[in-house]
């Protein structure tokens, strides 16, 4: 199984948001781990401050592997396009912007993680830090954790899975992000079960997680009918 990660970070220096460098490298640090599954250090590109130009080339790399994963963490608005539905915008280095379509590798399974606001352009949200969390120390065979997560990607039905960290409309918290929320739950699951926690899974919990904290944030996981879905953690007995 061929993999590729791409781990976006864009803070700017008009409207900062420095707790973005953090859910990269926690998104990296996650996915080296025998729970994230065990991904190779080449098969990850990190990505900070980045241009529109280089962002571009790091998608295209990325289109002859079986499996990618994209996620943005930064700013980001709802705008209205050709297409019958709006489309989030991210902002990245050099005020530049990109569509979340043109993220997308095209590759045969795609999970897509939008981390940012969805609100129209005349709105800002507020930024601040966020806490670091620990990744739990898993016991598992590596060799077996990054097959079942292969394997588990094999299984799931083929396609683009998007996920928002708001509804449109909504602006995102940044004390902790919705990557810690997502990590902090995968992490908190593999300290307890074995098998597969999947990404529908994982972002129920970091749904009502964020419910409790933020309610009018509303996350939303974007799967479509599949009845199987990528993983996001994994512990093998």
């Amino acid at each position: 199984m061929n993999r590729k990660a791409i781990l976006i970070a864009v803070s700017s220096q008009s409207n900062p948001i420095p707790g973005v460098y953090e859910d990269c490298d926690l998104w990296h640090n996650f996915l080296l781990s025998y729970s994230g599954g065990v991904w190779n250090k080449n098969e990850i590109i990190p990505l900070k401050d980045c241009n529109r130009k280089t962002l571009l080339a790091a998608v295209n790399s990325a289109k002859d592997a079986h499996y990618s994963l994209i996620v943005f963490a930064g700013h980001g608005q709802s705008i209205k396009t050709d297409l019958p539905w709006n489309e989030t915008q991210v902002f990245l280095g050099n005020d530049e912007q990109m569509l979340e379509c043109e993220l997308n590798p095209g590759t045969p399974r795609c999970t897509l993680i939008l981390d940012c606001c969805r609100q129209s352009p005349e709105i800002t949200e507020s930024t601040a830090l966020i806490k670091k969390g620990m990744l739990h120390e898993s016991k598992s065979d590596p060799v077996k954790c990054r097959a079942a997560y292969n394997q588990s990607l094999e299984n799931a039905e083929g396609g683009l899975i998007k996920i928002y960290s708001t509804a449109i409309g909504k602006s995102a918290d940044d004390i902790p992000s919705f990557s810690q929320h997502l990590l902090y739950q995968a992490n908190e699951w593999s300290k307890q079960n074995y098998g597969i926690l999947t990404f529908q899974q994982g972002g129920a919990l970091a749904a009502d997680a964020i419910q409790k904290r933020n309610p009018q944030q509303i996350p939303e996981y974007h799967g479509g009918r599949r009845l199987r879905h990528f993983p996001l953690a994994v512990n093998i007995k």
